[in-house]
């Protein structure tokens, strides 16, 4: 990814209506977990490719574990972003065996952080009432604005402020939004535009898959919401939040990649046409994220 890309798709990983509602609603240990979150996939993908391991890398993953604030958010980051990296690094480096073993003392590393905040969370979960707290119907208030046109955009969350910021709305900026969206899943069509196929292939591929996934579990509890009372883990999704944040990540990586292959294509025509492109993607996030822009 080029680094105009990679600033662009930063802004929008920054400003988006998952944070810009997260924000709104207070959610300060869920917005520092989702603001680490990138940084501790760069370092556990280094520890995947790198030949030797290095103990500054590993101490700076340890370091960043401490930010976690929300091991919800931290655990299906973990489901749903995490197995994209292994699965590049093993189609890319060929080195099946070493990267298995160093992916499975990165889970056993995970598991030593959480164990304290799994336990009192397995404790709370068995303990809770569903007559004090209705978790089922919670889920479908919550997930009935969830729909595809809304989805692929990050939004479509009613148990957040996403209502009253105007994002569960067909208008005038939220139309940009579908716009960025399309963008991203153009990604899939400019795959062979770009330079490194190997690894751009395997990260939108996977990328895309694993977004799928997240819309397709969002469905399901939408038209199943029963789902979330199976156990404490599922629980955690009675609010679709906590699945918008790592959907956030994979469309910024399918949004990205397409930003490099259009800015590549609009390069070679005129170099003037890439400054537009950039100046309209920068102007889109800001106006899709309106509501922000008033304070």
């Amino acid at each position: 990814i080029s680094p105009i890309s990679s600033f662009i798709g930063s802004l929008f990983y920054s400003i988006n209506p998952v944070t810009v509602s997260a924000f709104n609603g207070g959610g300060i240990g869920q917005m520092m977990t989702f603001a680490i979150f990138p940084l501790i996939i760069t370092y556990f993908y280094k520890l995947l490719t790198e030949e030797k391991l290095i103990l500054k890398n590993i101490s700076i993953l340890g370091l960043l574990s401490l930010f976690i604030w929300n091991i919800y958010v931290a655990f299906w980051y973990t489901i749903f972003v995490v197995p994209i990296f292994f699965l590049t690094a093993i189609v890319n480096k060929k080195r099946n065996i070493k990267i298995l073993l160093r992916i499975i003392s990165f889970f056993i590393l995970l598991l030593l952080i959480f164990l304290p905040s799994l336990i009192l969370f397995l404790i709370l979960g068995k303990n809770m009432s569903t007559s004090t707290l209705n978790i089922e119907s919670y889920a479908k208030y919550t997930y009935s604005d969830a729909s595809i046109i809304y989805t692929i955009r990050l939004a479509g969350n009613k148990g957040s402020p996403q209502v009253s910021l105007g994002y569960n709305t067909f208008n005038n900026y939220t139309f940009i939004g579908q716009i960025l969206s399309l963008i991203a899943i153009l990604s899939l069509i400019l795959i062979k535009k770009n330079d490194d196929r190997d690894i751009h292939t395997c990260l939108v591929l996977f990328s895309f898959l694993s977004f799928l996934i997240i819309v397709g579990l969002m469905y399901l509890i939408k038209y199943n919401s029963w789902i979330v009372n199976l156990n404490p883990v599922f629980s955690s999704l009675r609010n679709p939040e906590k699945l918008m944040y790592p959907l956030t990540f994979l469309f910024v990586i399918l949004f990205s990649f397409s930003i490099t292959s259009i800015l590549k294509i609009v390069e070679k025509k005129a170099s003037f046409l890439k400054i537009i492109v950039i100046i309209a993607l920068f102007s889109m996030i800001l106006l899709y994220n309106y509501p922000a822009l008033d304070g």
